[in-house]
């Protein structure tokens, strides 16, 4: 940790090959300069809210792979009040269900 460390962290986004990270931190500073991401992969996307797979989607990836066993635990969203709006499901349930009808 010194004065250059987000200009460091910075430098090796960009110039990286691949990016590990967590869908909130998909939206820190360090990845703004980074170019769009020619794929994205969420692992158990199956507990994670849609809401939070807008951070990564902001990147624009060309390819998307949802991976995560739906039979396991679900979403989880704190608000009652988002709950009731219909925002605790992922979008992986979401995608299930088209395929279902």
């Amino acid at each position: 940790r010194g004065a250059n460390a987000e200009l460091f962290a910075t430098q090796a986004v960009v110039r990286a090959g691949f990016v590990f990270c967590t869908l909130s931190s998909a939206g820190q500073a360090v990845m703004s300069g980074a170019a769009f991401f020619d794929a994205l992969v969420v692992d158990e996307a199956a507990q994670a809210l849609e809401c939070e797979l807008v951070v990564a989607f902001a990147r624009m990836p060309k390819t998307c792979l949802l991976v995560g066993d739906p039979c396991q635990l679900p979403a989880t969203m704190a608000s009652d009040v988002a709950r009731r709006a219909g925002y605790d499901r992922s979008c992986m349930s979401r995608l299930l269900d088209v395929t279902k009808e």
